[in-house]
């Protein structure tokens, strides 16, 4: 499972990150707002399912590889 944003610091109230590597070979991009998932972009190596957990809910997403998810605020 990729956890979004699970432990944000209060003082990072905004912000993104890009390039951060994920367990399984998934490459994420992160951008917040208020404290809450603006969008992530998720970027899978190889095909198959990908588990994210955003907020205690969790979804799979199927992945292929090299071909951009994107996930929103809607999750």
């Amino acid at each position: 499972i990729i956890d979004l944003l699970p432990a944000l610091p209060k003082s990072w109230s905004e912000g993104s990150v890009t390039g951060l590597r994920a367990r399984g070979g998934v490459t994420v991009d992160l951008k917040w707002r208020n404290g809450k998932l603006e969008s992530a972009t998720l970027t899978p190596d190889q095909d198959g399912p990908l588990n994210i957990r955003l907020a205690g809910k969790i979804k799979t997403l199927k992945g292929k590889a090299g071909t951009p998810l994107r996930v929103g605020a809607d999750f």
